[in-house]
Protein backbone atom coordinates (compact mmCIF):
# COMPACT_ATOMS: atom_id res chain seq x y z
CA UNK A 1 0.00 0.00 0.00
CA UNK A 2 1.23 3.27 -0.93
CA UNK A 3 1.20 6.45 1.20
CA UNK A 4 -0.83 9.61 -0.44
CA UNK A 5 0.13 12.95 0.21
CA UNK A 6 -1.39 14.94 2.79
CA UNK A 7 -2.09 18.76 3.56
CA UNK A 8 -0.95 18.75 7.21
CA UNK A 9 0.36 16.28 9.03
CA UNK A 10 -2.21 16.20 11.90
CA UNK A 11 -5.59 16.55 10.42
CA UNK A 12 -7.84 13.68 10.76
CA UNK A 13 -11.38 14.67 9.59
CA UNK A 14 -10.35 14.68 5.99
CA UNK A 15 -7.86 11.74 5.24
CA UNK A 16 -8.73 8.48 3.80
CA UNK A 17 -8.47 5.26 5.22
CA UNK A 18 -6.35 2.27 4.29
CA UNK A 19 -7.12 -1.78 3.25
CA UNK A 20 -4.66 -3.93 3.39
CA UNK A 21 -4.52 -8.08 2.36
CA UNK A 22 -2.88 -10.36 4.61
CA UNK A 23 -3.47 -12.67 8.18
CA UNK A 24 -6.15 -10.91 9.78
CA UNK A 25 -6.70 -8.11 7.34
CA UNK A 26 -7.34 -10.56 4.85
CA UNK A 27 -11.27 -10.68 5.59
CA UNK A 28 -11.68 -6.85 5.71
CA UNK A 29 -11.46 -4.51 3.47
CA UNK A 30 -10.89 -0.77 5.08
CA UNK A 31 -13.32 2.11 3.52
CA UNK A 32 -10.82 4.53 1.26
CA UNK A 33 -11.50 7.72 0.48
CA UNK A 34 -14.28 8.23 3.04
CA UNK A 35 -14.84 10.94 5.19
CA UNK A 36 -14.44 10.22 8.93
CA UNK A 37 -17.38 12.55 10.33
CA UNK A 38 -20.10 9.88 11.13
CA UNK A 39 -18.62 7.10 9.91
CA UNK A 40 -18.10 5.36 13.59
CA UNK A 41 -21.33 4.08 13.38
CA UNK A 42 -20.92 -0.09 14.23
CA UNK A 43 -18.40 -2.69 15.18
CA UNK A 44 -17.92 -3.25 12.19
CA UNK A 45 -16.72 0.66 10.94
CA UNK A 46 -14.50 -0.05 13.98
CA UNK A 47 -12.80 -3.00 13.16
CA UNK A 48 -12.20 -1.19 9.40
CA UNK A 49 -10.88 1.47 10.66
CA UNK A 50 -7.98 -0.55 12.69
CA UNK A 51 -7.08 -2.16 9.72
CA UNK A 52 -6.76 0.80 7.78
CA UNK A 53 -4.74 1.70 10.64
CA UNK A 54 -2.27 -1.30 10.25
CA UNK A 55 -2.16 -1.05 6.55
CA UNK A 56 -0.82 2.83 6.78
CA UNK A 57 2.11 1.54 8.91
CA UNK A 58 3.43 0.63 5.52
CA UNK A 59 3.64 3.61 4.60
CA UNK A 60 5.35 4.87 7.39
CA UNK A 61 7.99 1.76 7.04
CA UNK A 62 8.09 1.68 3.05
CA UNK A 63 11.52 3.94 3.82
CA UNK A 64 11.82 3.72 7.37
CA UNK A 65 15.74 2.77 6.41
CA UNK A 66 16.97 5.46 4.68
CA UNK A 67 16.95 6.92 7.88
CA UNK A 68 17.19 4.28 10.46
CA UNK A 69 20.45 2.16 9.00
CA UNK A 70 22.07 4.57 5.76
CA UNK A 71 23.58 7.03 8.47
CA UNK A 72 24.69 4.03 10.44
CA UNK A 73 28.02 2.32 9.50
CA UNK A 74 25.84 -0.99 8.32
CA UNK A 75 24.78 0.43 4.82
CA UNK A 76 25.27 3.10 2.24
CA UNK A 77 23.78 4.24 -0.74
CA UNK A 78 25.78 3.54 -4.05
CA UNK A 79 26.44 6.39 -6.47
CA UNK A 80 23.62 4.98 -8.87
CA UNK A 81 21.03 6.46 -6.38
CA UNK A 82 22.98 9.37 -5.15
CA UNK A 83 20.58 12.22 -5.33
CA UNK A 84 18.17 10.01 -2.82
CA UNK A 85 19.97 8.71 -0.55
CA UNK A 86 23.49 10.10 -0.82
CA UNK A 87 23.15 12.92 1.59
CA UNK A 88 21.81 9.95 4.46
CA UNK A 89 24.78 8.10 3.75
CA UNK A 90 27.42 11.29 3.37
CA UNK A 91 25.80 12.69 6.79
CA UNK A 92 25.08 15.75 4.99
CA UNK A 93 21.41 16.11 4.78
CA UNK A 94 19.44 19.03 5.01
CA UNK A 95 15.88 19.80 5.77
CA UNK A 96 14.37 19.81 2.68
CA UNK A 97 15.55 16.62 1.82
CA UNK A 98 12.71 14.06 0.91
CA UNK A 99 13.46 10.96 3.45
CA UNK A 100 13.08 13.48 6.35
CA UNK A 101 10.25 15.17 5.30
CA UNK A 102 8.19 11.83 4.87
CA UNK A 103 9.56 10.06 7.73
CA UNK A 104 8.06 12.96 9.75
CA UNK A 105 4.78 13.17 7.48
CA UNK A 106 3.39 8.96 7.84
CA UNK A 107 4.55 8.97 11.37
CA UNK A 108 2.17 11.80 12.13
CA UNK A 109 -0.58 10.77 9.24
CA UNK A 110 -1.10 7.39 11.07
CA UNK A 111 -0.87 8.97 14.89
CA UNK A 112 -3.70 11.41 13.69
CA UNK A 113 -5.63 8.05 12.96
CA UNK A 114 -5.17 6.80 16.15
CA UNK A 115 -6.47 9.91 17.70
CA UNK A 116 -9.56 9.98 15.90
CA UNK A 117 -10.12 5.99 16.48
CA UNK A 118 -9.13 6.18 20.07
CA UNK A 119 -11.36 9.52 20.70
CA UNK A 120 -14.27 7.21 18.84
CA UNK A 121 -13.63 3.90 20.11
CA UNK A 122 -13.60 5.10 24.26
CA UNK A 123 -17.27 6.90 23.74
CA UNK A 124 -19.06 3.86 21.75
CA UNK A 125 -20.94 1.49 23.52
CA UNK A 126 -22.75 -0.16 20.74
CA UNK A 127 -19.92 -3.08 20.53
CA UNK A 128 -18.48 -6.08 22.51
CA UNK A 129 -16.81 -4.72 25.36
CA UNK A 130 -13.49 -6.39 25.67
CA UNK A 131 -13.35 -6.11 21.73
CA UNK A 132 -13.34 -2.68 22.14
CA UNK A 133 -10.60 -2.90 25.25
CA UNK A 134 -8.67 -4.79 22.77
CA UNK A 135 -8.60 -2.79 20.01
CA UNK A 136 -8.17 0.26 22.10
CA UNK A 137 -4.62 -1.32 23.18
CA UNK A 138 -3.79 -2.35 19.59
CA UNK A 139 -3.93 1.52 18.93
CA UNK A 140 -2.17 2.97 21.44
CA UNK A 141 0.29 0.66 20.82
CA UNK A 142 1.01 2.06 17.05
CA UNK A 143 0.56 5.27 18.36
CA UNK A 144 3.28 4.77 21.05
CA UNK A 145 5.49 3.21 18.38
CA UNK A 146 4.60 5.94 15.99
CA UNK A 147 5.64 8.61 18.52
CA UNK A 148 9.26 6.66 19.52
CA UNK A 149 9.99 7.12 15.80
CA UNK A 150 9.84 10.28 16.05
CA UNK A 151 11.37 11.09 19.46
CA UNK A 152 14.06 9.48 18.49
CA UNK A 153 14.76 10.51 14.82
CA UNK A 154 13.70 14.97 15.80
CA UNK A 155 13.88 15.42 19.58
CA UNK A 156 11.21 17.46 20.73
CA UNK A 157 7.95 17.00 18.71
CA UNK A 158 4.48 18.22 19.02
CA UNK A 159 2.67 16.11 20.92
CA UNK A 160 -0.98 15.56 20.23
CA UNK A 161 -3.31 13.07 21.57
CA UNK A 162 -6.73 13.99 19.82
CA UNK A 163 -8.43 14.61 16.56
CA UNK A 164 -7.65 18.43 15.82
CA UNK A 165 -8.81 19.99 12.87
CA UNK A 166 -6.27 22.23 10.46
CA UNK A 167 -7.01 25.20 11.64
CA UNK A 168 -5.73 24.15 15.05
CA UNK A 169 -2.59 22.19 13.72
CA UNK A 170 -0.13 24.93 13.95
CA UNK A 171 -1.04 26.23 17.54
CA UNK A 172 1.04 23.01 19.09
CA UNK A 173 4.60 23.28 19.65
CA UNK A 174 7.36 21.07 20.55
CA UNK A 175 6.87 19.19 23.38
CA UNK A 176 10.39 18.30 25.21
CA UNK A 177 11.25 14.66 24.37
CA UNK A 178 11.09 13.48 28.25
CA UNK A 179 7.14 14.43 28.03
CA UNK A 180 6.84 12.70 24.87
CA UNK A 181 8.42 9.60 26.36
CA UNK A 182 5.73 9.75 29.04
CA UNK A 183 3.16 9.40 26.82
CA UNK A 184 4.76 6.93 24.92
CA UNK A 185 5.45 4.66 28.09
CA UNK A 186 1.92 5.17 29.46
CA UNK A 187 0.33 4.00 26.01
CA UNK A 188 2.40 0.98 26.10
CA UNK A 189 1.99 -0.26 29.32
CA UNK A 190 -1.90 0.37 28.72
CA UNK A 191 -2.06 -1.78 25.79
CA UNK A 192 0.62 -4.98 27.47
CA UNK A 193 -2.18 -4.83 30.62
CA UNK A 194 -4.81 -5.51 28.33
CA UNK A 195 -3.51 -7.42 25.35
CA UNK A 196 -3.70 -11.04 24.57
CA UNK A 197 -0.21 -12.80 24.20
CA UNK A 198 -1.12 -14.67 21.60
CA UNK A 199 -4.14 -15.00 18.74
CA UNK A 200 -5.34 -18.26 18.10
CA UNK A 201 -7.66 -17.60 15.16
CA UNK A 202 -5.21 -17.68 11.46
CA UNK A 203 -6.75 -14.76 10.35
CA UNK A 204 -5.09 -12.69 13.19
CA UNK A 205 -1.76 -13.54 12.59
CA UNK A 206 -0.02 -9.88 12.63
CA UNK A 207 -2.07 -8.24 15.41
CA UNK A 208 -0.04 -6.54 18.27
CA UNK A 209 0.24 -8.83 21.49
CA UNK A 210 0.97 -8.29 25.17
CA UNK A 211 4.43 -9.74 23.99
CA UNK A 212 5.51 -7.16 21.53
CA UNK A 213 3.70 -4.12 23.59
CA UNK A 214 6.08 -5.78 26.62
CA UNK A 215 9.28 -5.84 24.02
CA UNK A 216 8.91 -2.24 22.71
CA UNK A 217 8.08 -0.70 26.20
CA UNK A 218 11.29 -2.66 27.24
CA UNK A 219 12.83 -0.67 23.98
CA UNK A 220 12.18 2.68 25.30
CA UNK A 221 13.45 1.93 28.47
CA UNK A 222 16.87 1.00 27.22
CA UNK A 223 17.24 3.87 25.22
CA UNK A 224 16.19 5.84 28.48
CA UNK A 225 19.17 4.15 30.05
CA UNK A 226 16.19 3.03 32.46
CA UNK A 227 17.35 -0.23 33.06
CA UNK A 228 15.89 -1.97 36.31
CA UNK A 229 12.38 -1.36 34.65
CA UNK A 230 13.67 -3.49 31.20
CA UNK A 231 14.51 -6.44 33.05
CA UNK A 232 11.13 -7.54 34.17
CA UNK A 233 9.30 -7.17 31.03
CA UNK A 234 11.59 -9.06 29.07
CA UNK A 235 11.74 -11.64 31.71
CA UNK A 236 8.55 -11.81 31.25
CA UNK A 237 8.98 -11.99 27.26
CA UNK A 238 11.93 -14.73 27.19
CA UNK A 239 9.73 -16.79 29.48
CA UNK A 240 6.48 -16.92 28.21
CA UNK A 241 7.07 -19.55 25.81
CA UNK A 242 5.46 -18.04 23.06
CA UNK A 243 8.40 -17.04 21.15
CA UNK A 244 12.14 -18.36 20.85
CA UNK A 245 15.25 -18.41 18.32
CA UNK A 246 14.98 -20.78 15.16
CA UNK A 247 17.51 -23.26 14.56
CA UNK A 248 18.13 -21.79 11.20
CA UNK A 249 19.15 -18.16 11.05
CA UNK A 250 18.50 -17.63 7.38
CA UNK A 251 14.84 -19.26 8.44
CA UNK A 252 13.61 -16.43 10.29
CA UNK A 253 13.50 -14.26 6.97
CA UNK A 254 11.61 -16.47 4.88
CA UNK A 255 8.76 -15.58 2.86
CA UNK A 256 7.18 -18.96 3.38
CA UNK A 257 7.38 -18.76 6.53
CA UNK A 258 6.68 -14.91 7.90
CA UNK A 259 4.96 -16.12 11.63
CA UNK A 260 7.32 -18.21 12.81
CA UNK A 261 7.77 -18.38 16.12
CA UNK A 262 10.82 -15.56 16.33
CA UNK A 263 8.68 -12.44 15.15
CA UNK A 264 7.08 -10.83 17.70
CA UNK A 265 5.66 -7.90 15.63
CA UNK A 266 6.05 -6.91 12.20
CA UNK A 267 4.61 -4.66 9.57
CA UNK A 268 2.43 -7.08 6.74
CA UNK A 269 2.72 -6.80 3.54
CA UNK A 270 1.56 -9.42 0.25
CA UNK A 271 3.32 -10.09 -2.79
CA UNK A 272 0.84 -9.62 -5.89
CA UNK A 273 -0.65 -6.74 -7.70
CA UNK A 274 -2.58 -5.07 -5.16
CA UNK A 275 -0.43 -2.21 -4.39
CA UNK A 276 0.10 -4.17 -0.58
CA UNK A 277 3.78 -5.37 -1.46
CA UNK A 278 7.39 -4.70 -0.15
CA UNK A 279 10.17 -3.04 -1.67
CA UNK A 280 12.66 -4.37 0.00
CA UNK A 281 14.22 -6.61 -2.27
CA UNK A 282 14.42 -3.86 -4.83
CA UNK A 283 15.97 -1.59 -2.74
CA UNK A 284 18.73 -3.96 -0.60
CA UNK A 285 19.68 -6.07 -3.55
CA UNK A 286 22.71 -4.24 -6.17
CA UNK A 287 21.40 -2.72 -9.16
CA UNK A 288 24.21 -3.92 -11.24
CA UNK A 289 23.04 -7.44 -10.38
CA UNK A 290 20.63 -8.01 -12.99
CA UNK A 291 18.46 -11.38 -13.09
CA UNK A 292 21.06 -12.94 -11.16
CA UNK A 293 19.39 -11.72 -7.48
CA UNK A 294 16.24 -10.38 -9.36
CA UNK A 295 15.08 -11.59 -12.48
CA UNK A 296 11.24 -10.06 -12.27
CA UNK A 297 12.38 -6.34 -11.50
CA UNK A 298 14.75 -3.69 -11.47
CA UNK A 299 16.94 -3.80 -8.21
CA UNK A 300 18.08 -0.31 -7.11
CA UNK A 301 20.38 -0.52 -4.89
CA UNK A 302 19.30 1.87 -2.61
CA UNK A 303 20.46 0.60 1.05
CA UNK A 304 23.94 -1.77 0.50
CA UNK A 305 26.19 -2.82 3.26
CA UNK A 306 29.75 -1.34 3.91
CA UNK A 307 32.72 -2.99 3.68
CA UNK A 308 33.19 -2.17 7.21
CA UNK A 309 30.25 -4.58 8.67
CA UNK A 310 31.26 -7.23 6.00
CA UNK A 311 34.66 -7.41 8.05
CA UNK A 312 32.71 -6.83 11.34
CA UNK A 313 31.87 -10.60 10.92
CA UNK A 314 33.56 -13.36 13.21
CA UNK A 315 35.27 -16.34 11.38
CA UNK A 316 32.54 -18.91 11.43
CA UNK A 317 29.49 -17.07 12.11
CA UNK A 318 26.86 -18.84 10.02
CA UNK A 319 24.46 -15.31 10.42
CA UNK A 320 27.21 -13.94 7.45
CA UNK A 321 25.72 -15.80 4.37
CA UNK A 322 22.10 -14.32 5.57
CA UNK A 323 23.37 -11.14 6.72
CA UNK A 324 26.08 -9.37 3.99
CA UNK A 325 27.27 -11.12 0.78
CA UNK A 326 29.50 -9.81 -1.89
CA UNK A 327 28.74 -9.01 -5.62
CA UNK A 328 31.14 -8.12 -8.14
CA UNK A 329 31.35 -6.93 -11.38
CA UNK A 330 34.42 -6.50 -13.07
CA UNK A 331 36.15 -4.16 -10.73
CA UNK A 332 33.00 -2.94 -8.60
CA UNK A 333 32.50 -5.21 -5.95
CA UNK A 334 28.85 -4.52 -3.65
CA UNK A 335 28.25 -5.56 -0.68
CA UNK A 336 24.85 -6.59 0.16
CA UNK A 337 22.29 -8.54 2.10
CA UNK A 338 19.96 -11.97 1.28
CA UNK A 339 17.38 -10.86 4.51
CA UNK A 340 14.72 -9.72 1.65
CA UNK A 341 15.20 -11.64 -1.25
CA UNK A 342 11.86 -12.07 -3.24
CA UNK A 343 10.82 -12.47 -6.57
CA UNK A 344 8.05 -9.77 -6.85
CA UNK A 345 5.43 -9.84 -10.15
CA UNK A 346 5.71 -6.09 -10.22
CA UNK A 347 7.87 -3.08 -8.73
CA UNK A 348 6.76 -2.43 -4.76
CA UNK A 349 5.04 -5.36 -4.80
CA UNK A 350 7.34 -8.01 -2.39
CA UNK A 351 6.23 -10.40 0.12
CA UNK A 352 8.73 -9.33 2.50
CA UNK A 353 7.66 -8.31 6.16
CA UNK A 354 9.43 -5.57 8.24
CA UNK A 355 10.50 -6.66 11.03
CA UNK A 356 10.23 -4.49 13.94
CA UNK A 357 10.53 -6.69 16.60
CA UNK A 358 11.70 -10.20 17.07
CA UNK A 359 12.98 -12.72 19.57
CA UNK A 360 16.75 -12.17 19.42
CA UNK A 361 16.46 -8.58 19.58
CA UNK A 362 14.85 -9.08 22.75
CA UNK A 363 17.27 -11.52 24.23
CA UNK A 364 20.07 -9.41 23.95
CA UNK A 365 18.47 -6.21 25.50
CA UNK A 366 17.53 -8.18 28.10
CA UNK A 367 21.28 -9.21 27.80
CA UNK A 368 22.14 -5.93 27.64
CA UNK A 369 19.95 -4.85 30.77
CA UNK A 370 21.52 -7.63 33.20
CA UNK A 371 24.82 -6.32 32.62
CA UNK A 372 24.03 -2.49 32.90
CA UNK A 373 22.74 -3.72 36.53
CA UNK A 374 26.02 -5.16 37.22
CA UNK A 375 24.29 -9.12 36.45
CA UNK A 376 27.01 -9.80 34.64
CA UNK A 377 27.03 -13.90 34.91
CA UNK A 378 23.87 -14.16 33.70
CA UNK A 379 23.92 -11.29 30.62
CA UNK A 380 26.58 -13.93 29.23
CA UNK A 381 23.98 -16.56 29.50
CA UNK A 382 21.38 -14.83 27.24
CA UNK A 383 24.66 -13.24 25.04
CA UNK A 384 25.44 -17.01 24.65
CA UNK A 385 22.09 -18.14 23.45
CA UNK A 386 22.26 -15.93 20.28
CA UNK A 387 26.17 -16.41 19.35
CA UNK A 388 25.14 -20.49 19.71
CA UNK A 389 22.56 -20.38 16.98
CA UNK A 390 25.06 -18.66 14.84
CA UNK A 391 27.55 -20.94 15.43
CA UNK A 392 29.94 -19.28 17.52
CA UNK A 393 31.49 -20.15 20.63
CA UNK A 394 30.52 -18.68 23.83
CA UNK A 395 32.04 -15.64 25.77
CA UNK A 396 32.92 -16.14 29.66
CA UNK A 397 34.72 -14.29 32.02
CA UNK A 398 34.04 -10.80 30.52
CA UNK A 399 34.28 -8.00 32.52
CA UNK A 400 31.34 -4.98 32.68
CA UNK A 401 32.78 -2.90 29.67
CA UNK A 402 34.21 -6.01 28.14
CA UNK A 403 31.13 -7.80 28.22
CA UNK A 404 29.35 -4.39 27.06
CA UNK A 405 31.11 -3.86 23.84
CA UNK A 406 30.80 -7.10 22.95
CA UNK A 407 26.73 -6.86 23.02
CA UNK A 408 26.80 -4.14 20.76
CA UNK A 409 29.32 -6.10 18.35
CA UNK A 410 26.57 -9.22 18.26
CA UNK A 411 23.64 -6.93 18.13
CA UNK A 412 25.60 -5.10 14.83
CA UNK A 413 25.75 -7.97 13.34
CA UNK A 414 22.53 -10.10 14.27
CA UNK A 415 20.19 -7.37 13.79
CA UNK A 416 21.73 -5.51 10.42
CA UNK A 417 19.57 -3.95 7.63
CA UNK A 418 16.53 -4.47 10.18
CA UNK A 419 16.22 -0.51 11.38
CA UNK A 420 18.30 -0.75 14.97
CA UNK A 421 21.75 0.67 14.48
CA UNK A 422 21.29 3.84 13.93
CA UNK A 423 19.39 4.39 17.23
CA UNK A 424 21.82 1.69 18.92
CA UNK A 425 24.90 4.26 17.91
CA UNK A 426 22.50 7.34 19.06
CA UNK A 427 20.73 6.34 22.18
CA UNK A 428 24.56 6.04 23.20
CA UNK A 429 25.32 9.43 22.84
CA UNK A 430 26.59 11.83 20.07
CA UNK A 431 30.42 11.27 20.94
CA UNK A 432 29.71 7.51 20.37
CA UNK A 433 28.06 7.67 17.60
CA UNK A 434 30.48 10.54 16.02
CA UNK A 435 33.37 7.94 17.03
CA UNK A 436 31.65 4.91 15.68
CA UNK A 437 30.91 6.71 12.27
CA UNK A 438 34.32 8.20 12.22
CA UNK A 439 35.86 5.10 11.99
CA UNK A 440 34.04 3.42 9.93
CA UNK A 441 34.70 5.71 7.57
CA UNK A 442 38.58 5.79 7.53
CA UNK A 443 38.53 2.53 7.19
CA UNK A 444 36.14 2.00 4.06
CA UNK A 445 38.05 4.67 2.31
CA UNK A 446 36.01 7.57 2.63
CA UNK A 447 36.77 11.37 3.79
CA UNK A 448 33.36 12.61 4.81
CA UNK A 449 33.37 14.37 8.67
CA UNK A 450 30.43 13.48 11.24
CA UNK A 451 29.20 16.15 13.25
CA UNK A 452 27.43 15.39 16.61
CA UNK A 453 24.33 17.64 16.14
CA UNK A 454 23.37 14.91 13.39
CA UNK A 455 22.48 12.71 16.10
CA UNK A 456 18.84 14.37 15.51
CA UNK A 457 17.39 14.71 12.19
CA UNK A 458 16.82 18.23 11.49
CA UNK A 459 12.53 19.39 11.65
CA UNK A 460 11.43 19.22 8.12
CA UNK A 461 11.74 23.02 6.33
CA UNK A 462 8.11 22.69 5.07
CA UNK A 463 6.84 22.15 8.92
CA UNK A 464 9.28 24.67 10.26
CA UNK A 465 8.58 27.42 7.71
CA UNK A 466 4.65 26.54 8.86
CA UNK A 467 5.44 27.59 12.29
CA UNK A 468 8.54 29.54 12.86
CA UNK A 469 8.01 29.79 16.81
CA UNK A 470 9.08 25.56 16.47
CA UNK A 471 12.55 26.24 16.26
CA UNK A 472 15.20 24.00 14.20
CA UNK A 473 17.62 21.47 15.86
CA UNK A 474 21.03 22.52 17.04
CA UNK A 475 23.47 22.41 14.39
CA UNK A 476 20.64 23.21 11.30
CA UNK A 477 20.50 26.47 9.80
CA UNK A 478 16.71 26.12 8.61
Amino acid sequence: MKTPRYIFFLCAGLTSLFSCKKSFIEDVKSPTNISLDGYYTSQLNFQAALTGIYGHLRGVYDGYFRMAEIPSDNTLSTATVAADTGPLDQMTWLSTDAAIQIQWQNNYSNISYCNNFIDQLQNFTGMDSALRVRWLGEAKFIRAMDYFNLVRFYGDVPLVLKKITESEAYTYSRTPAADVYTQIIKDLSDAQAVLPAKYTAATDLGRITSGAAKTMLAKVYLTLSRYNEAIPLLRDVINSGTYGLLTSYADVFSVTNESNKEIIFSIQYARGTSKEGSNFCQYFLPSQSGADLLSSVQAKGLNQGTKNLFNAFETGDNRKATCIQIYTVGSNTTYYTRKYIDQPPAANEGENNWIVLRYADAVLMYAEALNETADTTNALTYLNQIRSRAGLTGKSNLTQAALRTQIDKDRRVELCFEGHRWFDLIRKGPDNMVAVMQAQFASDGFAYTVASFRALFPIPFRDITLNTSWGQNPGYTK
